[in-house]
């Protein structure tokens, strides 16, 4: 990308954004704050839900058996 294209492209943008109004603008940052994922997505990326998938999974298989062997008294 050469400089001049590079500034036809903020001048572009600028424009854009001083044109839209401020209710809009504002209107787009809620929707693009809920899409957003959580903190720990955001920061760590998946790894930390996968592990909440796992603990909450194992969890609930232990609630299971617990349950099962309590019915057997």
């Amino acid at each position: 990308m050469s400089f001049q294209e590079w500034v036809k492209f903020l001048t572009t943008e600028f424009v854009r954004f001083v044109n839209t109004p401020q209710s809009e603008r504002r209107q787009q940052k809620q929707v693009r704050k809920v899409q957003r994922g959580g903190w720990s997505q955001h920061w760590f990326g998946v790894v930390p839900t996968a592990l909440m998938m796992m603990m909450k999974s194992a969890r609930i298989r232990r609630r299971g058996v617990f349950e099962d062997k309590a019915d057997q008294y």
